[in-house]
């Protein structure tokens, strides 16, 4: 499904209430058998509604404002859904800070004071956090609630037998199995055309923490940047973070989509935009993401660059219930993936790997944490899975360099022999 111009979505901000309101008072007949939705049946559509108005039960805004076509409300930090929904107490205090490393929020310069079109500012006060907002309209885009829900549309769910499921993914990544309790890297960013009305569904660069007990479901916490029009609503390369507990069976979200996620940053909405882009050839553009296990929590840091970085939030380790991940990751994986259905998007910058700097994208200063906060270059095995993929992606051999530590380049033109 093409997305909706820009223009067209943000005619005016709806106010906080009235979108809550409009929640309330919608029916089934609106939206069942609409030619831009792909609902299941009334059903289903109960179920999403349902699911909203206990995301926003009991929630106010303190404002709103538009985003990349998107509306992004400011609510506070103890009304957010995880908080409320996992029964937390309290949120957790994020890792220390030490020179060098992940900077505080409140140690950073004041944020640009922007506003979108409509004259409201776009951040949020201390305190509140932005969360995107997830309307009806969106959602019907989905069969039902559980699709929304999946990192990966309907037939492209991973294979249980081997991980792989080489009818619909993509991969040109690396791969190491240290025991970890996060770990870092700098990506290049760039905007990788993905056509949906030729079947392409997105792709990404980011960052895989997983683990698993012998015979038990693979559990995950992921960051990076996707361009994924149906999800997201735009052409750009943007935050995400997923999870999952249970191999993305029955389990796991993006961003703030339902209970897991807790957001502390005020200036960082999740779904936003990475903008501008790098260019094939021209302005290279970075963004460091981390991940670090820290007193029950699984961190996430975003920025610039690591010394602009913030602890955006945490996963809750008790959503892993006693899994690995509760404990630690076993597995370290860092590349790029890309979905589609008789045909792929390009990967990466679209160029392929062997083109080097200012051509082709690339991960650099890789590296994964111990137990005790010291980071070390993962031992990466680089691979590109699929049934012929090596005729749309490549990966280079990892290397390591004094400034760039360990790192690789990744990407290719994707297309239909994939």
């Amino acid at each position: 499904m093409a997305a909706t111009p820009a223009s067209a979505r943000d005619a005016k901000v709806v106010p906080f209430k009235v979108f809550v309101a409009s929640l309330k008072s919608a029916r089934a007949e609106s939206f069942v058998g609409r030619t831009d939705a792909r609902l299941q049946d009334a059903g289903a559509f109960a179920q999403m509604r349902a699911h909203l108005l206990g995301m926003y039960d009991g929630v106010s805004a303190a404002r709103s404002f538009a985003l990349d076509g998107q509306v992004f409300d400011c609510i506070p930090l103890m009304q957010q859904p995880s908080v409320r929904q996992l029964g937390l107490s309290g949120i957790a205090t994020p890792p220390p800070t030490a020179p060098g490393d992940t900077a505080s929020e409140d140690a950073l310069p004041a944020a640009e004071k922007t506003v979108d079109a409509f004259g409201n500012p776009q951040q949020c006060a201390a305190g509140t956090i932005p969360m995107r907002r997830i309307t009806l309209q969106e959602l019907s885009r989905y069969r039902t609630l559980a699709e929304f829900f999946r990192k990966y549309p309907p037939g492209a769910m991973q294979d249980d037998s081997n991980g792989i499921d080489t009818s619909a993914h993509r991969w040109a990544h690396a791969y190491d199995f240290p025991f970890n309790w996060g770990g870092e890297a700098v990506h290049s960013v760039f905007r990788p055309a993905v056509m949906t009305r030729l079947s392409e569904v997105f792709s990404l660069s980011q960052q895989w923490y997983s683990g698993k007990f012998s015979g038990s479901p693979s559990q995950t916490a992921e960051v990076g940047w996707q361009v994924y029009p149906a999800k997201w609503g735009n052409l750009n390369p943007t935050v995400f973070i997923y999870w999952t507990r249970d191999d993305y069976k029955n389990s796991g979200c993006y961003n703030l989509d339902c209970a897991g996620f807790v957001q502390v940053s005020s200036r960082h909405p999740l779904g936003a935009a990475l903008r501008p882009p790098g260019v094939v050839g021209g302005a290279q553009r970075e963004e460091y993401f981390a991940y670090r296990l820290y007193q029950g929590g699984w961190w996430v840091a975003v920025g610039p660059t690591k010394a602009e970085s913030v602890w955006v939030g945490y996963y809750p380790t008790k959503i892993y219930g006693r899994g690995q991940m509760y404990y630690y990751a076993t597995e370290f994986d860092i590349g790029g993936e890309t979905v589609g259905s008789g045909r792929w998007p390009g990967m990466g910058s679209g160029q392929w790997a062997t083109r080097g700097f200012r051509y082709a994208a690339y991960d650099r200063n890789i590296q994964y944490r111990d137990s005790n906060n010291l980071l070390y270059a993962p031992r990466l095995t680089p691979v590109v899975n699929g049934a012929n993929t090596h005729n749309c992606y490549a990966i280079t051999t990892p290397s390591y360099t004094s400034s760039w530590l360990t790192n690789f380049y990744f990407g290719g033109p994707g297309g239909t022999k994939c």
